[in-house]
């Protein structure tokens, strides 16, 4: 599970994709839970799979989208981004 900052702006999505595969900015499953047990404030969760991956299992509360769509989300300055994938 991937976690970071919030998103510079214009922050293009090779360069959001870099950082993916780099794994920076990792968190476990477990800490994601607590942050969501929690309710940390700002949090948002995105899960990057297929439609159908999805459909059939997710985080609670998770958003689908895709990295393109991530880039034109609106985040507020405090939010805490979460990213997951395959």
């Amino acid at each position: 599970v991937a976690a970071g900052e919030p998103r510079p702006a214009g922050k293009d999505l090779g360069a959001l994709a870099a950082d993916l595969d780099a794994e920076r900015d990792h968190i476990s499953a477990l800490e994601l839970g607590r942050l969501i047990r929690d309710h940390e404030p700002g949090l948002r969760v995105f899960d990057l799979r297929s439609r159908a991956e999805y459909d059939e299992l997710h985080v609670s509360g998770a958003e689908h989208v895709s990295l393109e769509q991530l880039l034109r989300i609106p985040l507020a300055p405090n939010a805490r981004v979460v990213l997951y994938s395959e």
